[in-house]
């Protein structure tokens, strides 16, 4: 669990560093008025989840999604992948309202499920012949499949299938967002995938949490991962 946060907190100090240079050229191609915004409301999140003051949540988190889908609606008016995109959020701002109440995780995760789809739609249309070349790359996302079930398999229970298909649809996305190299341009490519992997590490911290063990600030560490996620993936379509 460590390494996973070592690693997550350097691709933090990526992502700061490419948003940072970013925000610095006149032509941006997401609204940096709104970006600067999602941060500043992030940061709030992550303070009265780090506190706790849990009635934040109601507050914050239903306003992150809606504010990245400006800034890319707004940066990039006429994006051909605009529609989806903003799906995508859509379905992703469900998952966040459905997960702050008790007893909706299932709506939750199908919410979230169906926005994973959506990406894997959006990446397919820039697919190159990576992963035929090199199927290889597959296996580290198989064997964290693997090992994910075997150490949560006792807590999984009626929970079993639905969470292995989501796991096999986060897994399809994140290969999906690698296969675009050569296709895709090289900032579009770098910042997907980062997202991509992002996105996972908070699904997977959701998972471990819930199903096999707790994580020290887990609240922390899953928003953070997740907003970082849908930014980095939302900001590379738009430099597309």
């Amino acid at each position: 669990m460590r390494n996973l946060q070592l690693g997550i907190l350097y691709g933090c100090r990526w992502i700061y560093k490419q948003t940072q240079r970013g925000l610095a050229r006149r032509s941006y191609p997401m609204n940096k008025p709104l970006t600067l915004l999602l941060w500043a409301v992030l940061l709030l999140e992550l303070l009265a989840r780090a506190i706790p003051f849990p009635k934040a949540d109601f507050v914050l988190k239903p306003l992150l999604m809606p504010i990245l889908a400006g800034a890319f609606l707004l940066g990039s008016p006429k994006h051909g992948q605009r529609i989806l995109v903003t799906a995508a959020l859509f379905f992703s701002w469900l998952g966040d309202v459905f997960l702050l109440f008790e007893g909706y995780f299932v709506f939750g995760l199908a919410s979230f499920l169906v926005a994973h789809v959506i990406y894997v739609v959006i990446f397919q249309k820039e697919r190159g012949t990576l992963l035929l070349r090199r199927p290889w790359i597959a296996v580290p996302f198989l064997l964290m499949t693997l090992a994910f079930y075997w150490f949560a398999r006792r807590g999984l229970g009626s929970m079993t299938v639905p969470v292995l298909g989501y796991i096999t649809v986060i897994c399809t996305m994140a290969l999906a967002a690698i296969n675009r190299h050569g296709t895709a341009t090289q900032q579009s490519f770098q910042w997907t995938v980062a997202g991509a992997l992002f996105f996972m590490s908070s699904d997977l911290m959701i998972g471990i949490d819930k199903f096999i063990t707790g994580i020290p600030m887990a609240d922390v560490w899953i928003m953070l991962t997740y907003v970082i996620g849908q930014y980095a993936i939302v900001k590379g379509i738009s430099e597309a």
